[in-house]
C-alpha cells in the first residue's frame, strides 16, 4: 500500500526598507527602486524538501539631512565629520555614511557667524621708571606693550581683549632764582622758607613727572612809599574832583592799580616806581578804593579815598493856595539850608526872593544859587478850587397876590463843599426857597470857604389880575329879563352864577336873568392855572301898575266852558303870582282858599 502525504505551502512575507540607491537580491532577482515588489519561488528550500515563496515589499527612504547654524566667540570652532569649522572656515557640507537613524547616509550643512571680538586700547604716557599693572600683569619699560585676555568676560560670554601701548615721558630739572622781600619767605617742597640759599623744590612737569628744581633764595628790600591827594567837588551834582597818586620805591618792580567806586572798577593801569604821580580828574563825589599790585598780582596796599560834596541846598515851601475861584491872593513861603550861605532866589514869574504873594493858581518855578553858584531847581504848584457852580429850577407866582413861587438850586460843584445859597441875602444850607412872593432874586452860591458865585438873577412876576368887566347895576320891571355880557380879560376854564334862581344857565358865560324880585348874583371865573376872580351884579325889579279886575259875576255849573270859574283879572300881560285867593260868605265864613289859576268853581269848599 502507497501512502502520499501532502507538506503545504506556506509562503513567507519579507517587509523591509532600504535607502535610495541600494538593492536586494533573492533567489536571483533582484529588488531595486524600479522594483520593489514581487514574489520568488526557491526549489526545494523548505525543510520538507519543497520549494518555498518569498513575497518581497521593499520602501525606499532619502538620506537624513541635519543643518548646525550657531554663532560662536572669534576664538571658538566646531568639529563635524573630522572637520574644523571657525572663522576661516564658517561653512561646509558633510556626509555621513550610514549616519542616520535608519542606517541611510546622513547630510549635515554648516553654516556659522561669530560675535565681534571685544576688546579695548591702552594707549597712554607715564613718567620713566614707572609702570602699570593690568589684570596682574605689569607693564613697564621693559614690557611696554602686549595683550591680555579676559575669559568670558563680554556681555555675550565671550572673551574680552585688552591691547596696552605704553609711552613714556621724561622727569625734568632745571634752576630758578626766586627774589622775595625781606620779612617774607616762601613755600618750598612744604617747607617755609625764610633765609636766603639754594633749596631743591620737588614738582611737576607738565606730563605730571617729577621736576627737580634748585631754587636760588634771596631777599630784597621791597618798601613802596605811597602818596596821594585829591580835591573835593564844588557842587554835589558836579563831576569836577579830582585824585592822585603816586608811588615810590628802590626796587625797579612794576605796579598796577586799581580804583573802585560803588563796586565798579573805572581805572585800572599801571604805576612807575619813579615817584611820578597818577591823576584822575572828572570825578563824583564819593568812597574811591584804590588797590595798587605787585607784579604777581597781589595787593601791596589798598586804601580809600574820600572825595566830599558840600551839603545840597534843599528847599521846603509853605503853599498858601488862592482862597477863592478867579482871585490871586496865593503866595509861596520858602525855607532854604544847606550849600553855603546866602541865597538868590529867582523865580520863572519875575519875582525874587523865598516869599512871593499875590499868586494866581499855577505851577512856580524857581533857580535857587548859593555863594558857590551851586544851583537848584524847584517848582511848586498854587491851586485853586474850581469856579462854584450850580444849576436851578423855580416856579413863577401861580394867581395875582399869591406866595406860592419856589426857587431850587441843584447839582452844586466846584468850590469846597459843604455849601449855603441865597435868594435874598441870606444863606442856608437848604437850597430849596418856597413861599416867594413877586421880586427880583438873586441867586448866590457859598461854599465852606466863604467863596461866593452868583449864579443868576431870577424874577418871579406878579401873577395876572384876572378881570370881569360887569355893570354892578341893572333895573327892570318885574316880567322882564336881563342878558350878562361880561367882559373878561382871560379865557375861563369855568364860570359859576348864583344863585340859580331866575337863570337860563349857571354855568355858561352869558346867562340871561329873568328875576321875579331884586336879586344879585355873583360870578366866579377859574382859569388854565387855577386863579380864581369874582363879580356881582344886582338886577333891581320894580313892580308896574297893575289893574286887577275882579268878576262880578260867573255861570258855574253849565260846563260851556265861559265863565265857568271865578278868578281875578289881571290888565297887563306881566306875570302875575298870586300869593293867596280866599273868598268869604256874607257872615265871614271862609268858603275857597287856594291859589290854582283855574279859579273857584263856585262849590262850597269843592262839595256843593
Amino acid at each position: 500500500n502507497v501512502s502520499v502525504s501532502f507538506h503545504m505551502d506556506t509562503p513567507a512575507n519579507l517587509d523591509t526598507m532600504l535607502c535610495f540607491g541600494e538593492s536586494l537580491i533573492i533567489g536571483g532577482v533582484t529588488f531595486n527602486e524600479q522594483n520593489p515588489m514581487g514574489s520568488v519561488v526557491l526549489q526545494g528550500a523548505s525543510d520538507a524538501g519543497c520549494d518555498s515563496t518569498i513575497n518581497v515589499s521593499i520602501i525606499f527612504t532619502d538620506a537624513s539631512e541635519g543643518m548646525v547654524v550657531e554663532t560662536l566667540c572669534p576664538s571658538d570652532s566646531v568639529i563635524v565629520n573630522g572637520t574644523i569649522y571657525n572663522m576661516l572656515n564658517p561653512e561646509g557640507v558633510e556626509m555621513i555614511p550610514g549616519g542616520s537613524s535608519s542606517g541611510c547616509d546622513s547630510v549635515i550643512t554648516i553654516q556659522l557667524s561669530f560675535y565681534s571680538e571685544s576688546s579695548a586700547s591702552i594707549i597712554t604716557g607715564i613718567c620713566e621708571n614707572g609702570s602699570l599693572t593690568i589684570e596682574g600683569q605689569i607693564f613697564d619699560m621693559g614690557n611696554p606693550s602686549g595683550t591680555i585676555v579676559l575669559p568670558n568676560a563680554s556681555y555675550q560670554g565671550c572673551d574680552s581683549l585688552i591691547y596696552v601701548d605704553l609711552f613714556f615721558n621724561p622727569t625734568s630739572t632745571g634752576n630758578q632764582d626766586l627774589e622775595i622781600c625781606e620779612g617774607d619767605s616762601v613755600l618750598i617742597s612744604g617747607t617755609w622758607v625764610s633765609q636766603p640759599g639754594i633749596y631743591i623744590d620737588s614738582l611737576f612737569n607738565q606730563f605730571g613727572c617729577d621736576s627737580l628744581v634748585d631754587v636760588n633764595v634771596t631777599f630784597v628790600d621791597c618798601t613802596v612809599q605811597i602818596t596821594y591827594n585829591s580835591n573835593d567837588v564844588t557842587c554835589p551834582e558836579n563831576s569836577d574832583g579830582s585824585l592822585q597818586v603816586a608811588l615810590s620805591s628802590n626796587m625797579p618792580f612794576s605796579y598796577s592799580y586799581n580804583i573802585t567806586l560803588n563796586d565798579f572798577v573805572i581805572f585800572m593801569g599801571n604805576l612807575s616806581s619813579s615817584g611820578a604821580a597818577v591823576s584822575f580828574t572828572n570825578l563824583v563825589a564819593g568812597v574811591y578804593i584804590v588797590d595798587i599790585f605787585n607784579e604777581d598780582g597781589n595787593i601791596v596796599s589798598s586804601f580809600d579815598i574820600l572825595i566830599s560834596a558840600p551839603e545840597p541846598v534843599t528847599s521846603q515851601a509853605i503853599v498858601d493856595n488862592v482862597s477863592c475861584f478867579g482871585l490871586d491872593d496865593g503866595s509861596i513861603q520858602l525855607t532854604l539850608d544847606g550849600g553855603n550861605p546866602p541865597y538868590q532866589v529867582n523865580w520863572d514869574s519875575g519875582q525874587d526872593g523865598t516869599f512871593i504873594a499875590d499868586l494866581g493858581p499855577g505851577t512856580y518855578n524857581a533857580i535857587i544859587t548859593d555863594s558857590n553858584n551851586c544851583q537848584i531847581n524847584i517848582s511848586e504848584t498854587v491851586t485853586a478850587s474850581e469856579e462854584l457852580e450850580a444849576e436851578f429850577e423855580f416856579q413863577g407866582i401861580t394867581c395875582f397876590g399869591d406866595q406860592n413861587g419856589s426857587i431850587e438850586l441843584t447839582n452844586p460843584t466846584g468850590g469846597t463843599p459843604p455849601y449855603a445859597y441865597s435868594v435874598g441875602g441870606v444863606f442856608d444850607a437848604n437850597p430849596i426857597f418856597n413861599n416867594l412872593g413877586p421880586g427880583i432874586y438873586v441867586l448866590v452860591i457859598q461854599d465852606d470857604n466863604g467863596c461866593l458865585d452868583t449864579l443868576s438873577t431870577v424874577e418871579l412876576g406878579e401873577g395876572i389880575l384876572l378881570t370881569i368887566d360887569l355893570p354892578s347895576l341893572f333895573s327892570v320891571e318885574a316880567g322882564n329879563s336881563v342878558d350878562f355880557n361880561p367882559v373878561l380879560n382871560f379865557s375861563p376854564l369855568s364860570i359859576s352864577w348864583s344863585p340859580m334862581t331866575g337863570l337860563s344857565c349857571f354855568d355858561c358865560l352869558n346867562p340871561t336873568a329873568s328875576p321875579i324880585a331884586t336879586t344879585t348874583y355873583d360870578v366866579i371865573a377859574e382859569d388854565i392855572s387855577g386863579c380864581f376872580v369874582e363879580s356881582s351884579v344886582t338886577i333891581n325889579v320894580t313892580e308896574p301898575e297893575i289893574d286887577i279886575f275882579i268878576p262880578n259875576v260867573f255861570s258855574p255849573g253849565n260846563q260851556d266852558g265861559i265863565n265857568d270859574t271865578f278868578f281875578p283879572q289881571f290888565e297887563n300881560s306881566l306875570p302875575v303870582v298870586v300869593t293867596a285867593f280866599r273868598i268869604y260868605d256874607r257872615w265871614g265864613n271862609l268858603i275857597y282858599d287856594d291859589i290854582r289859576e283855574e279859579g273857584w268853581n263856585g262849590l262850597y269848599n269843592n262839595d256843593f
